[in-house]
């Protein structure tokens, strides 16, 4: 087990050696304008953003672990009336020269916390360290055998020269769906209600 820890460390080290996490006012994600009116997305450059990750991310154990993803993540904020609780978000990007896209749908339908008022969400574009985030186990990601897979996937957004961050559908607490949803998440969430409601 020790040994695997080691060359997962290795594995990390060799892929992120040669150029340095890019600071989180100098990244290449580029975050468009909300379509959907109350609900924003907050990049790493704006203000506000640092403070979000500080209450989200607490210990330095958490902050080290996430440095990497930081520049490529968003803060989600609903400041209307109205409780969302799903959403989707696409990081657009290049990977080896080809269009590549990395959705995130979070599903807060039966769990909290819901984003509504004082609540931020903090979004990274791998669904493994997001979830990371919202349970705590940020600290614990180095450890995961899936660690040098993910900052591989860093890696590709690093040498993408764009990375573009979209709100791309919200569902509002009573059911109603909004957004452009250019990634088809409508489908998938309506046959999760199904199911659910099968049961």
């Amino acid at each position: 087990m020790a040994l695997n820890f080691y060359l997962r460390n290795w594995v990390v080290c060799g892929l992120l050696s040669g150029f340095a996490a890019p600071s989180l006012a100098q990244t290449n994600l580029e975050v468009l304008p909300s379509p959907i009116s109350g609900i924003e997305l907050i990049g790493p450059s704006q203000a506000g953003f640092e403070g979000i990750v500080e209450k989200l991310v607490p210990g330095p154990g958490s902050r080290t672990a996430l440095e990497p993803v930081l520049p490529y993540s968003v803060a989600v904020h609903n400041s209307a009336e109205r409780t969302v609780v799903c959403y989707t978000i696409r990081f657009d990007y290049s990977a080896n020269g080809r269009p590549a896209a990395s959705v995130l749908t979070r599903d807060y339908r039966t769990s909290e916390p819901k984003l509504v008022g004082a609540v931020f969400h903090l979004i990274a574009p791998l669904g493994a360290v997001t979830q990371a985030i919202a349970t705590g186990g940020s600290p614990l990601l180095p450890q995961d055998p899936s660690y040098p897979a993910l900052m591989k996937r860093i890696h590709d957004l690093r040498q993408s020269p764009r990375v573009v961050a979209s709100l791309d559908s919200v569902v509002y607490e009573g059911g109603e769906f909004v957004g452009p949803d250019v990634s088809g998440s409508f489908e998938s969430i309506n046959a999760k209600t199904e199911i659910s409601s099968d049961r």
